[in-house]
């Protein structure tokens, strides 16, 4: 594969994510309004609320290669540094249970809890959620730094009334917002976005801060000096991920 053809994945996967974000959001959208018209109860999630993102989120390489590409826009340095920054942290504080949960979904090629070591898995994401790491990417008003970007997961995941119930150890359900129609729309995008990072040579699907990091590392080899200067029409080997 090209350096250039490289490069059309990174632009490719950005057009197909952003399109799948628009079909989920209208979905969403249209729950939203379903849930506040009913007069029952109301949509509990605001701007600021981050009771949600302490919890172990997945994604494609599609997903984490547009983040990367529209972290790159000068406009967005500061994100970037930051990311960078909380992410060190993270890595070092999300303990054993990281590595555990990316080899099981690796085995089984899932994004859900399935599989024969379906147990397993559900009780790392609780071991992993208890530990209340906050996702490198949000910020210290509480709001997201990537909210035009976050993954399909989190443009899918409502609860009604109040935040409080959101954990992994809860005396009851949280009031988790269920719609099939969403449900539905939410997992097309997901299957999408991952035959679109398979058809460009990524498979897998990892931790977001892991997959951000990654993508990340990806784009600045493609761009850096040395292969804008190459022949983009001469054959390359595809650069490799750098270890984490």
């Amino acid at each position: 594969m090209t350096i250039e053809q490289c490069r059309e994945n990174f632009s490719r996967m950005y057009s197909e994510a952003m399109a799948v974000y628009g079909m989920v959001d209208r979905a969403a959208k249209g729950v939203v309004q379903l849930v506040n018209g009913g007069g029952e109860h109301r949509i509990a999630c605001r701007r600021g609320c981050n009771k949600c993102c302490t919890a172990f989120v997945r994604v494609t390489f599609a997903e984490a290669a547009a983040i990367a590409q529209w972290l790159f826009d000068r406009s967005n340095t500061d994100r970037l540094n930051r990311f960078r920054e909380k992410t060190a942290r993270w890595l070092t504080a999300a303990g054993p249970e990281v590595e555990m949960l990316e080899a099981l979904a690796t085995r089984y090629h899932v994004h859900l809890e399935s599989g024969s070591e379906s147990q397993l898995f559900a009780e790392a994401v609780r071991t992993y959620h208890r530990r209340k790491l906050m996702c490198p990417f949000n910020a210290d008003d509480g709001s997201c730094d990537i909210y035009r970007l976050r993954p399909v997961v989190c443009r899918a995941f409502f609860v009604v009334d109040t935040s409080e119930g959101c954990g992994p150890d809860l005396n009851g359900e949280a009031g988790v917002v269920r719609h099939e129609k969403l449900t539905e729309i939410a997992l097309l995008g997901q299957r999408t976005l991952k035959e679109v990072s398979a058809a460009a040579g990524y498979d897998t699907i990892c931790a977001l801060p892991v997959g951000v990091h990654r993508a990340l590392a990806l784009w600045k080899i493609l761009h850096s000096p040395k292969f804008r200067r190459a022949n983009p029409s001469s054959p390359k080997n595809r650069p490799r991920h750098t270890a984490l």
